[in-house]
C-alpha cells in the first residue's frame, strides 16, 4: 500500500490494517491488535502505538517499503498459532491505487507452502482501495489457526503440557501459549531444545527445538543414516521441511517449521514407526557428510588411507562408501583443516624464507658451500619448492633457505638467489647458470654429476662412456683427469667433445675451488631434503612452510643436544672416516726425508710427496676434502701424531655445536 507520510496517522494505519487484513475476523470483547515495525540496523522491532511513533517510523526508514507486523490476541492469554502473510501495498506518489501482493513472509515462503503460515482469506488477495503514498508498507498478520485454509494439521503448535490430564481446557490454552512477535521469548513454552552426545542414538520427536533450519537438516541427515533408510523430502525450504521414507510401506513422516522468531526450528509432527529394511549404502552419506564425521581422525592422521576410512564408517555407522567418495571427503577435510591451496597463493604468490638462526649457524659452523634445487609441489596449482642446503661438520643436511615460486625459470631463480650471497652448487636447471653469473660474480657453480651423466648416457650409449665419466669426475689431480679423458676420447670422440664443452671446474674434483672444503660432486643433499619434506609437498603453501619450519626447529635442537654429548676433537662421522683411512694407510711405504716431509708409495707403487706442516699431498685429496688422505695418514702415524688434529676446524665438535646453538624460535598459531 502506498501512503503519504505527511498525512498518514496512527488511526489511518489501524483503519487500513482492519480493512485490508482483519475485515473477515470476528471481533469480540477483549480482542486486541498490536502493531510492530522493524528497526533498521538491528534485530529489534518497535511498537507502533501513536502518531508520534508513526512519524518516527517513516523517519528511520530510508527505504520506500516498511513491513508492519500485526498480532491479534485476546485480553485473556490464549494459545495463538502463528499466521504470517505479507500484504504489500505499493504505488507511486502520483498514483491512487493500492495493489495487494501475496509476497512471502520473512521466512521466504512460496504461495503453495501455507501450512505453517495460513492465508488470511481469498478475499484479501483481491481487495483494493485508493490512497496517495510515498513509502510502501508491508503488513504481516499473526492470528489464530482459524484463518488457515490448509487441510493439513502438520503445523499445529506442539503443546508440551497437552498430555497433562490435571490441567483443564481453559488453563491449557492460557498457559505458555500466548505469544508476541518480539524476537525474544520463552522457548520452553514451545518445546525443548534438541541435545545429543557423540555416539548416542538419535531420537526425533514432536516439540524438539533446533538452532535453525540447517541444524535440523543436519540432524535429520544423521538420523536417516543411522536408520539406514532413504527419505523423500516433500518440502525442503527455509520455511518448512517435510519428509517421509522412500519405502511406501513405511509410514514414518516428519514435519518441522520455524517459530515466530523466524530462525528457531521445531518439529511439529513426527508420525509412524520405522519399518523398512536397512540399506548398505545411503545417498545422504555424501563426501561432505563423511568429511565432517572423519574430520578429527584425518586431523590426527592426515595420511590416513581410504581403506581405514571405510573400515571406520562401516564399524561406526554401518554404511559403505565408494573410494571416490572417501577420497573427496579426505580432500575436503584437509582443506578445512589446513586451508585451501588457492587462498595460500592469493596471500603469497611467491615467497622466500631464511631464518636468522640457520644463517648464523651456517656462517660459524658449516663449510661455505650451498646446494640449491627445486622440487615440484603436489597441490592442484603446481608450483615449485626451492631449497638451499649446506652440510654441517657431521655431513648432516643444514637447511639455509626455502622458497616457493611458480616454476623453475630465470625470474624465479633470480628472486631466490638474490637472497643468498655465498657459493652456490646445484645441478643445471633452466635459467640457473646465467642468473648465478649475474647475481654472484665471485661464486663458482658445481653441477650434479649424476644428472650430467644421465644426460650424457641419453646421447652416448657406450658402457665405457659412463665408466670414464665417473673416473674423471672423481679425479683429485689433473694427471689422473687427463689420463681418464684420453681414454674417453678413444671410446667416443663425440662423447669427449660433448663433455669438454661443460666447464671442468663445475664437475671434476681436481678443479674444484679449495675454499669450499667439500668434494661433493652430486646434488644428493637437496634431494635428501626433498625426500625429508616429501609428505608435506601436497599441503597448501602456508601450512607446508610452517610444517617445514617445525621440522627444522626440532632437528636443530636435537642435534645440539647430541653434539653436547660427544667427546673428542672431531665429530662422529669424521671419526669413522678417519678409522678407514688409517686402515688403508698401512699398505703404504713411508720414506721420511726430514722436517715434516715424506715420500709415500701406495700399494700400487705410485709415489706421493706429503708435507704435514702445510697439510698438502700431491694427490690433492687433502686440499679438496680438508681431512688427511691415506698417504698423509701414514706420515702422521710415523710421527706418532693424532690424525684428528690434522682435520679442518670445520669438522670439530666445537664448530658443530656452534652451528646448532642458535634457537629457531617458535611461532604462534595465526588464530592466537
Amino acid at each position: 500500500m502506498y501512503v503519504d507520510p505527511d498525512k498518514y496517522s496512527y488511526i489511518k494505519l489501524l483503519q487500513d490494517v482492519g480493512e485490508l487484513s482483519l475485515s473477515h475476523v470476528f471481533v469480540v470483547i477483549g480482542f486486541a491488535i498490536n502493531l510492530h515495525c522493524d528497526i533498521p540496523g538491528s534485530n529489534d522491532r518497535m511498537i507502533v502505538s501513536s502518531d508520534l511513533v508513526v512519524l518516527k517510523m517513516f523517519e528511520i526508514h530510508n527505504s520506500r517499503e516498511i513491513n508492519i507486523y500485526v498480532t491479534t490476541m485476546s485480553v485473556v492469554p490464549c494459545h495463538i498459532v502463528d499466521v504470517s502473510e505479507t500484504v504489500t501495498v505499493s504505488s507511486q506518489s502520483s498514483e491512487d491505487e493500492i495493489s495487494i501482493s501475496d509476497s512471502d513472509d520473512i521466512y521466504g515462503l512460496i504461495y503453495e507452502d501455507e501450512a505453517f503460515v495460513p492465508s488470511v482469506g481469498e478475499n484479501l488477495r483481491k481487495s483494493t482501495c485508493n490512497t496517495a503514498a510515498s513509502p510502501s508498507v508491508n503488513v504481516e498478520i499473526h492470528g489464530g489457526d482459524d484463518f488457515s485454509d490448509f487441510d493439513s494439521n502438520d503445523d499445529v503448535e506442539y503443546n508440551p503440557s497437552s498430555d497433562d490430564s490435571n490441567i483443564d481446557e481453559g488453563e491449557g490454552e492460557g498457559e505458555g501459549k500466548g505469544k508476541s512477535t518480539s524476537r525474544v521469548f520463552e522457548y520452553n513454552l514451545y518445546g525443548e531444545e534438541y541435545h545429543t552426545r557423540e555416539g548416542d542414538k538419535i531420537v526425533l520427536k514432536s516439540g524438539q527445538l533446533f538452532e535453525n533450519v540447517d541444524k535440523f537438516r543436519e540432524v535429520l541427515r544423521d538420523y536417516t543414516i543411522q536408520q539406514g533408510c532413504s527419505i523423500i523430502r516433500e518440502k525442503n525450504e527455509k520455511a518448512k521441511v517435510t519428509a517421509h521414507y522412500a519405502d511406501s510401506s513405511c509410514m514414518w513422516r516428519i514435519h518441522a517449521s520455524p517459530l515466530p522468531d523466524g530462525v528457531t526450528y521445531m518439529i511439529k509432527t513426527s508420525k509412524g514407526e520405522h519399518t523398512c529394511m536397512r540399506l548398505q549404502s545411503n545417498s545422504n552419506a555424501n563426501s561432505s557428510w563423511i568429511a565432517k564425521k572423519l574430520r578429527e581422525a584425518i586431523k590426527t592422521n592426515p595420511d590416513i588411507k581410504v581403506d581405514a576410512m571405510q573400515t571406520y564408517l562401516q564399524k561406526t555407522y554401518g554404511i559403505e562408501a565408494s573410494r571416490m567418495q572417501l577420497y573427496k571427503a579426505k580432500m575436503r577435510a584437509l582443506d578445512e583443516i589446513e586451508g585451501k591451496h588457492g587462498s595460500s597463493y592469493t596471500m603469497l604468490p611467491m615467497i622466500f624464507i631464511a631464518f636468522e638462526a640457520l644463517f648464523k649457524g651456517f656462517k660459524v659452523g658449516c663449510r661455505p658451500f650451498i646446494r640449491i634445487d627445486g622440487c615440484h609441489l603436489k597441490g592442484p596449482y603446481d608450483g615449485v619448492l626451492l631449497v638451499a642446503v649446506s652440510l654441517d661438520g657431521n655431513n648432516g643436511l643444514f637447511p639455509i633457505a626455502v622458497g616457493v615460486v611458480e616454476s623453475e625459470n630465470r625470474d624465479s631463480w633470480g628472486f631466490f638467489l638474490q637472497n643468498l650471497n655465498t657459493v652456490i652448487g646445484a645441478h643445471s636447471s633452466e635459467g640457473l647458470d646465467r642468473v648465478i653469473v649475474e647475481t654472484f660474480l665471485e661464486a663458482t657453480h658445481r653441477r650434479c654429476c649424476r644428472h650430467l651423466c644421465a644426460n650424457m648416457r641419453s646421447k652416448f650409449l657406450e658402457m665405457l662412456v659412463r665408466k670414464y665419466f665417473w673416473r674423471a669426475a672423481r679425479s683429485y689431480n689433473e694427471v689422473d683427469f687427463r689420463e681418464t679423458v684420453d681414454h674417453l676420447r678413444e671410446v667416443s670422440v663425440d662423447a669427449h667433445t660433448w663433455l669438454m664443452k661443460v666447464p671442468v671446474a663445475s664437475w671434476s674434483r681436481h678443479a674444484f675451488d679449495t675454499r669450499l672444503k667439500n668434494d661433493h660432486a652430486t646434488n644428493n643433499l637437496t634431494e635428501s631434503f626433498n625426500n625429508w619434506v616429501g609428505s608435506l609437498r601436497g599441503k597448501p603453501i602456508l601450512i607446508m612452510l610452517e610444517d617445514v619450519r617445525s621440522k627444522i626447529m626440532y632437528r636443530i635442537r636435537k642435534r645440539f643436544e647430541k653434539g653436547c654429548s660427544w667427546e673428542g676433537i672431531v665429530i662422529e662421522n669424521i671419526k669413522k672416516k678417519l678409522v678407514k683411512i688409517v686402515a688403508t694407510s698401512r699398505q703404504c711405504t713411508i720414506f721420511f726425508v726430514g722436517g715434516m716431509e715424506f715420500e709415500v708409495k701406495d700399494g700400487e707403487g705410485v709415489s706421493y710427496v706429503v708435507n704435514l706442516a702445510s697439510k698438502k699431498c700431491v694427490c690433492n685429496s687433502w686440499k679438496i676434502s680438508c681431512f688427511p688422505c691415506k698417504q698423509a695418514a701414514a706420515g702422521i702415524s710415523y710421527m706418532r701424531g693424532s690424525i684428528e688434529e690434522y682435520c679442518d676446524v670445520t669438522f670439530t665438535n666445537e664448530r658443530y655445536i656452534a652451528a646448532h646453538q642458535n634457537i629457531l624460535h617458535p611461532i604462534s598459531d595465526p588464530k592466537m
